[in-house]
């Protein structure tokens, strides 16, 4: 029921926003992390905003993004000791599962990779390694670096822990009991409060009767207490990257009356998202669109016939 994670950048396409003395961007994923010297490390020219992607092939549930700056100091006495790794801070790390866009030099293109991200974070002290737990159940393709100045970005390598399967992964199973026709897994949640919001979030915008049954579980005591029935959360925590959930595209693509589609939009009497349940009944009980067809015209046919 539990598969470990693994480093899945390895082997993967990569591509950075220019290259620096043939120091391409797949150094940056062979397994070597020691970062002695330019060498060792990925290099990009002097860019405005530059950047370092990879692509995992396919959609993959992401655990955490690790990245080992370089680690040696310039020959020169004049220089500082930090000259070479400093220049990777501030940096951000992003995922999406759509593709970034690749200009250039681009003073406005870390603006739309961040847009264009379904979870980012920055990073700003210079420090050897650099790594971020990845917000649970985030499901991605594409994780790219990029910096926010005009610089060379240099770095010796970079991990990516994910589960091998295409869909959410859980954590350990604490218990397992099993009996007629069911088996039951308890989990232990995670303690991260960032990650307990954003699970809230998720139940609740997708239904918004789980508000009922998370609220009597201590673990979501102040999930509750914040969020409440996500009334005030305008913002649909389940559209993220570009993509749209189930109840969107529902509300976009479905041939509803528009008084369905605000009821589905801004939510019931308390202003809150329909359960799945009366989702389901509003949209079963639409008239069905008016069938635009008619008879096609047959031809005559002349009855009499000569005989010779």
């Amino acid at each position: 029921m539990y598969v470990a994670p693994d480093n899945v950048a390895r082997g993967c396409a990569c591509r950075q926003s220019s290259t620096y003395n043939k120091l391409g961007p797949e150094i940056a994923i062979d397994g070597e992390f020691t970062g002695n010297g330019e060498p060792t490390c990925t290099h990009t020219q002097l860019d405005i905003q530059p950047w370092w992607e990879v692509d995992l092939g396919r959609e993959r549930v992401l655990e955490s993004v690790t990245v080992w700056n370089r680690q040696d100091s310039p020959p020169f006495r004049s220089s500082t000791k930090d000259q070479f790794t400093k220049r990777l801070f501030p940096m951000w790390i992003m995922c999406s599962n759509v593709p970034f866009p690749h200009k250039v030099n681009d003073r406005r293109g870390l603006s739309k990779s961040l847009r264009r991200s379904l979870d980012k974070k920055r990073f700003t002290l210079n420090q050897r390694r650099t790594h971020w737990a990845v917000p649970p159940n985030c499901v991605a393709r594409y994780v790219r670096i990029q910096l926010e100045g005009r610089n060379y970005l240099h770095m010796a390598q970079v991990e990516i822990v994910a589960s091998s399967g295409p869909t959410a992964t859980v954590g350990p199973a604490d218990d397992v009991v099993c009996g007629e026709d069911v088996t039951m897994v308890l989990i232990k949640p995670r303690i991260d409060q960032a990650a307990l919001h954003s699970c809230y979030k998720n139940a609740v915008k997708a239904d918004s009767s789980a508000a009922n049954v998370l609220r009597n579980y201590p673990v979501y005591y102040k999930s509750y207490d914040k969020f409440k029935d996500c009334k005030n959360v305008h913002k649909c925590s389940l559209c993220r990257g570009g993509r749209l959930c189930a109840v969107t595209r529902l509300e976009k693509g479905w041939p509803l009356t528009e008084e369905a589609k605000m009821e589905i939009k801004d939510g019931g009497p308390l202003g809150t998202r329909l359960p799945l349940d009366d989702i389901a009944k509003l949209v079963i009980s639409q008239k069905p669109p008016p069938l635009e067809w008619s008879a096609r015209e047959r031809k005559q046919v002349s009855s009499a016939c000569s005989v010779q």
